[in-house]
């Protein structure tokens, strides 16, 4: 889990990751906001809870996928077998794929927690392919993380293809097959 979705995940999830950490993540959560608060003059213990709880609230049920991802993800879904790799603990993951309904898009979903590797270890990659039943050659990550995403597929033998929505390089050692800077890109190398 990550620093900032510890200021957010629902802390009732059954999770044995969450679990671990469960009584740590309220303090966390109050520390963080009774310091932003200081940093402006305020010091108010109640407020700073109230921003704690109210922002894990709305954070939880406002998950935002880019403008592209549902148009491409339709375009998509009838032809290819899709699936998603994605670190993280498997609750917190779903819970954004459900909020946003991209895991709705999904036949195959991978965790780092439900697998117990984060990518980019190559075990994670190698779950995914043997649940699609696919050589790696045959199968195509998209990644936002050249290192973690890209990296991790291109050392299983997959094909890759880097959203660098902005204008980033990639990590050294971590060449993509394909750079795109938004999904409807990639329609045009799968037509290839």
């Amino acid at each position: 889990m990550g620093s900032t979705e510890a200021l957010w995940c629902d802390l009732e999830i059954d999770d044995p990751h969450i679990g671990q950490i469960r009584e740590f993540i309220p303090e966390y959560r109050l520390n963080i906001w009774n310091n932003g608060l200081y940093e402006h003059g305020i010091t108010d213990p109640v407020y700073s809870k109230h921003l704690s709880e109210a922002f894990a609230d709305i954070r939880r049920r406002h998950h935002v996928a880019h403008d592209d991802t549902h148009q491409v993800l339709d375009t998509l879904k009838d032809s290819y077998d899709l699936g998603i790799i994605t670190n993280g603990t498997d609750a917190i993951q779903r819970e954004k794929l459900e909020t946003t309904d991209i895991g709705s898009y999904m036949k195959h979903i991978f965790t780092a927690g439900g697998v117990g590797q984060p990518k980019p270890h190559p075990k994670i990659f190698t779950e995914a392919l043997k649940s699609a039943d696919v050589k790696p050659e045959e199968a195509m990550m998209v990644g936002n993380n050249s290192a973690k995403d890209i990296g991790g597929a291109a050392d299983v033998g997959m094909q890759t293809v880097w959203i660098n929505r902005g204008d980033e390089e990639p990590a050294e050692n971590h060449r993509p097959d394909h750079s795109i800077s938004n999904l409807y890109e990639l329609l045009d190398i799968l037509k290839k």
